[in-house]
């Protein structure tokens, strides 16, 4: 049988103007019974949660369903929210970096996009160099 979990990781960084990024990270394994596939699951986020990315503790198992073969889901994620779609989107869709750094009080990260064009880990500026 085949399983895909989602796992909740944070990202840290040791450059203190590199905000923490949050990851649901998508995997699948083949298993013959959802326990071995959970063992699987934590052995896997061990060896991925290491050098600045935590596990925080929180992932989901889902069993894959033979399929006509077109479409497989791996995994899917409910959320309950009281707003607008647009709201929805922004909120928790949407690339989740503001515009500028300074809308937050934060200081641009860069890092070199091309020559001559720098980007920021933390918002969406970009930069001539």
């Amino acid at each position: 049988m085949k399983y895909s979990c989602i796992a909740l990781y944070k990202h840290t960084f040791d450059d203190p103007r590199k905000v923490s990024q949050y990851e649901e990270r998508v995997t699948m394994v083949e298993a013959s019974s959802e326990k071995i596939a959970e063992r699987l699951f934590l052995l896997d986020i061990k060896d991925y949660a290491i050098d600045g990315v935590t596990f925080l503790g929180e992932y989901s198992i889902f069993e894959q369903y033979p399929t006509d073969g077109r479409v497989l889901e791996v995994a899917s994620k409910s959320r309950v929210f009281a707003g607008s779609d647009a709201e929805y989107i922004e909120k928790l869709w949407s690339d989740l970096r503001p515009e500028r750094c300074e809308q937050n009080g934060w200081e641009h990260a860069t890092y070199k996009i091309q020559d001559g064009l720098l980007g920021c880990y933390n918002c969406k500026a970009e930069f001539v160099e």
